[in-house]
């Protein structure tokens, strides 16, 4: 024969290579596999396929498109608000007593004035404008930060199902991989002795005879 497999003891410890291989390759993907579901729990919690909903997570509320319909402020949007609006309302209230004080002072008594009343009257509109701009900012900045909550968790979501199972994917074709390449390994053949020694003398023969010719010619 010119050819024949690598001996045994090559194979087995090429096959044994390839199961150690194999098998870390599969734990591997196993333990992708259970940081994934652990990371998806704690993140979104459990999936309710009734209600299409998850729940239980510290991400799963932010799931919900519903939280987009604003009715009003909440939360610590309400809280920033109430702050400033009782700001604004001091602000006012110092500024109105501050003119009657000086209108007082100067023998106009309290009772408001034409130019008194007027000036209440503008401070109390300016006030008026003033919760408004806050309070619109505020149910923008609501929405906002909802809507970017909603889509960040939804593509983390995707993005985090996707990687996980490529990982896990990705050990598992290395197991087969590495079963592959190594069998090839172990069941390549060689040239046999005899083979490369007969080769070696047809080409001396082959070389002899050109030199005879070129002699006798």
């Amino acid at each position: 024969m010119g050819s024949h497999s690598v001996d045994k003891t090559t194979q087995d410890s090429s096959s044994a290579a390839a199961q150690q291989a194999s098998a870390t390759q599969a734990r591997n993907a196993a333990t992708a596999q259970t940081n994934a579901n652990n990371m998806n729990t704690s993140l979104y919690g459990t999936y309710d396929p009734k209600t299409n909903s998850y729940s239980g997570g510290s991400e799963s509320g932010f799931l919900d498109p519903s939280k987009l319909n604003q009715t009003g402020l909440s939360g610590t949007y309400l809280q920033q608000y109430n702050n400033a609006a009782n700001q604004v309302a001091n602000n006012t209230n110092n500024a109105v007593g501050s003119t009657f004080r000086d209108m007082a002072s100067r023998g106009m008594g309290a009772t408001p004035a034409g130019f008194g009343a007027d000036q209440e009257r503008k401070a109390y509109q300016t006030e008026a404008g003033q919760l408004g701009t806050l309070y619109g900012g505020e149910t923008d900045q609501q929405l906002t930060d909802a809507t970017n909550n909603y889509w960040n968790a939804t593509n983390n979501l995707n993005n985090s199902a996707n990687t996980n199972q490529a990982s896990a994917t990705a050990n598992n074709a290395g197991a087969a991989g590495t079963n592959t390449s190594l069998y090839n390994t172990a069941s390549q053949q060689v040239a046999s002795p005899w083979a490369t020694a007969l080769g070696d003398v047809a080409q001396l023969g082959g070389a002899g005879a050109s030199a005879f010719k070129t002699y006798k010619g």
